[in-house]
């Protein structure tokens, strides 16, 4: 083989590295996405990583701590960005940036692998990735600052593999890496890891059928679920375990369950919708034509799993838009799913058309080689530009992104706090409050770098403590006084005991800050005095906030 043959494959890969390049690039300093409590969750949870055990902290709701392991949907970006920050140093949003840049390179990855194994030709493979890291779901979640839902080029991975499998010429090899393909999906979220598992399920007797499928397939078959098995099966056991004792406990956990985002069925297939391009749609319709022969029983068996998926994301009240008049009032598929244990954790329905945005684009590098096949070339090069010119009008006109949109901004007082000897905890008051002001003491945190009693991502759930010996704690009564400051609510009742409050310095406390500006102004003059008197004057204010040391040298 020339040297310029062997670089080819590099070469048509390189539009797929451009992409996340391009987007991280454009990023600067600002995270991609919009602000949303999940962005911001992922910041944080990247940020702890470096410091502490992926499944459980300290960092919040300081000093008991919580178990992460019932609040997080996938520890694969978890990991990676815990990495990135320990190893290279990075800040939380180029962290960010960094894991969102790799996943959208994964599904471009994905999705030429998948073509590929389903007969596209090497060009067109190409396009069915582009398509994909153009997919409005994948960018809507990106935006939303859901990596779990981003991760999709994983799952396309392992379908390939997958497929692949089932022919003579794949290897032991190959086998383990599906595994690991698969551990990974697992890792990457719950969603997608039991879309996934529930998907093949359904595709298995079509499977069997397809392709050679002698003892030697069989036994590569198994020796990749005993791979991903073995890589990941501690690793569920912890989470449903601890998952489902924070569910029972929790009444937020059971109302979470509720369905919150079905999906419009002509809103989702028109122009400005979450999911797949108008142009790649158009290609699934055209399989028939486009498949090779031996795969049309698969692609009947994928057509039943599209038409399945697209049933369960429209929820519990089926309408032809979101938030429309329902068209159907029985029982749906939704129901029937929800009946069934564990599968009533899903609550976003429209998560479930994933099928789609993997399948469409796959659909369309077919047509393509189709097209190279029956018209030449030149066809197929004029195809595959009005398929990747369509998706990107669309994506300029739906405003899909992915926007670099959020720089996060810390207060004057976590700037502050920053610069201050020692690592002891922040008392922030109030802890929860209206609109982003929650949020904005993670955002601190992550300037100032110290533990925080503050915990407005967790506010809905029982969790069990990271620390049960720092239970006792809770008997506290300032810990309790101060816990009661809310902008909605009256002063808390009764003094604010003194020697309560040296207790809460002595279990690490170094500072109280109170949010003035984020408070009543008569509830906190009334607060600012209560904690004057019990410390004395503050040792520092800032824009909106007066700071108080536990030290009385401060």
């Amino acid at each position: 083989m020339s040297p310029g043959a062997r670089a080819r494959p590099v070469l048509l890969l390189l539009p797929l590295l451009a992409v996340p390049l391009l987007w991280g690039l454009g990023a600067g300093d600002h995270a991609l996405g919009h602000r949303s409590v999940d962005l911001l969750g992922h910041l944080w949870h990247h940020w702890h990583a470096a410091r502490e055990p992926l499944t459980t902290t300290t960092l919040v709701r300081f000093p008991e701590g919580v178990d992460l392991r019932p609040i997080t949907g996938g520890w694969l970006d978890v990991w990676l960005g815990g990495r990135l920050g320990a190893r290279l140093g990075m800040g939380p949003v180029a962290v960010w940036n960094t894991v969102v840049a790799v996943f959208v390179a994964v599904a471009g990855l994905g999705g030429t692998a998948l073509a590929r194994v389903l007969g596209a030709g090497p060009g067109a493979a190409v396009l069915a990735g582009l398509l994909l890291q153009l997919d409005g779901f994948l960018l809507l979640h990106l935006a939303g600052g859901r990596t779990e839902q981003v991760g999709i080029g994983f799952v396309a991975l392992a379908l390939a593999g997958g497929i692949r499998l089932q022919r003579d010429e794949s290897s032991a090899a190959e086998a383990i890496a599906v595994g690991i393909s698969g551990a990974l999906v697992v890792a990457l979220g719950w969603e997608l890891a039991l879309g996934t598992a529930a998907g093949c399920l359904l595709l298995a007797p079509v499977l069997l059928r397809w392709g050679p499928q002698g003892r030697a397939a069989r036994r590569r078959t198994a020796l990749a679920l005993a791979t991903a098995a073995l890589l990941c099966l501690p690793g569920v056991v912890s989470f449903l375990a601890g998952a489902l004792a924070a569910r029972e406990a929790s009444p937020g956990f059971r109302q979470a369950v509720t369905a919150v985002a079905s999906v419009g069925l002509l809103e989702w297939l028109g122009p400005h919708r979450a999911g797949p391009h108008s142009l790649s749609l158009l290609a699934l319709l055209a399989l028939p034509w486009t498949a090779a022969p031996g795969q049309r029983r698969l692609w009947a068996g994928l057509g039943g799993l599209l038409g399945l998926s697209l049933l369960l994301a429209l929820g519990p009240t089926p309408a032809l838009h979101r938030g429309g008049p329902p068209v159907w009032t029985g029982p749906t598929l939704w129901d029937l799913a929800h009946a069934v244990p564990i599968l009533d954790w899903f609550h976003w329905p429209d998560r479930l058309t994933v099928p789609w945005s993997l399948l469409a684009p796959v659909a369309a590098a077919l047509a393509v080689t189709a097209a190279r096949r029956r018209a030449g070339r030149a066809a197929a090069v004029l195809l595959g530009l009005l398929l990747l010119g369509g998706a990107l009008a669309e994506h300029a006109a739906a405003q899909r992104g992915p926007p670099a949109a959020w720089r996060p901004q810390p207060r004057p007082s976590a700037t502050w706090l920053r610069d201050q000897p020692g690592s002891g905890a922040v008392f922030d008051l109030p802890l929860n409050g209206r609109g982003h002001m929650s949020q904005s003491h993670l955002v601190d945190q992550l300037t100032h770098g110290r533990p925080t009693r503050a915990h407005p991502f967790l506010d809905h759930l029982v969790v069990s403590p990271a620390d049960p010996a720092a239970l006792p704690l809770r008997d506290n009564t300032a810990l309790r006084w101060l816990s009661a400051v809310h902008p909605r609510s009256p002063r808390p009742a009764g003094p604010l005991d003194p020697a309560a409050l040296a207790g809460l310095g002595a279990a690490g406390f170094d500072w109280i800050v109170l949010h003035e500006t984020a408070l009543p102004a008569p509830l906190a003059a009334e607060l600012s005095a209560a904690l004057a008197a019990a410390l004395g004057p503050p040792v520092h204010r800032t824009a909106g906030a007066a700071i108080w040391s536990f030290d009385p040298r401060g």
